[in-house]
């Protein structure tokens, strides 16, 4: 296969350093192959001067290819972690079974009795906070609390 551009050496040289391979049309080369295989047609011409201006290219290519593909790779795993987690907060969260009682509701309902909070001979508004769950009994106040329950 002959080359388009080979009776011109000017612009093959020129194609080679800005990184464009005469079989592209002018367009960048894709890959660093296709300036190995220019550089491989002009030592197979006899033109090994020009061969090494297009494989002076070949480091700026490869580096190029490598920075593509990984910054794909970059941009492929983070748009899967991104997708990922948006399934994971869309997806419904498990009901859980009702469990027991706590033992802050079996309190609030025997505080709800005025016959219990009688018997318990403390302040009532110490008694609502703790219903409410807004006041930690000491371990003394909660085995008081235990003991005066029935």
């Amino acid at each position: 296969m002959t080359h388009p551009i080979v009776d011109d050496p000017v612009a093959l040289i020129e194609a080679a350093i800005a990184g464009t391979g005469s079989r592209h049309g002018g367009r960048p080369a894709p890959d660093a192959l296709a300036a190995a295989r220019d550089a491989l047609h002009l030592l197979q011409s006899g033109r090994a001067a020009m061969a090494l201006r297009v494989l002076e290219t070949l480091p700026g290519l490869i580096e190029r290819d490598l920075r593509e593909q990984s910054s794909g790779a970059y941009l492929r795993g983070r748009s899967e972690g991104e997708l990922a987690a948006a399934q994971r907060f869309q997806a419904p969260q498990p009901k859980r079974p009702a469990s027991e009682p706590t033992r802050l509701d079996r309190l609030r309902t025997l505080l709800s009795d005025p016959v219990v909070r009688e018997a318990l001979h403390l302040d009532d508004r110490l008694l609502d906070r703790v219903a409410a769950g807004t006041l930690t009994l000491s371990p003394q106040q909660w085995r008081r609390l235990r003991d005066a329950l029935p």
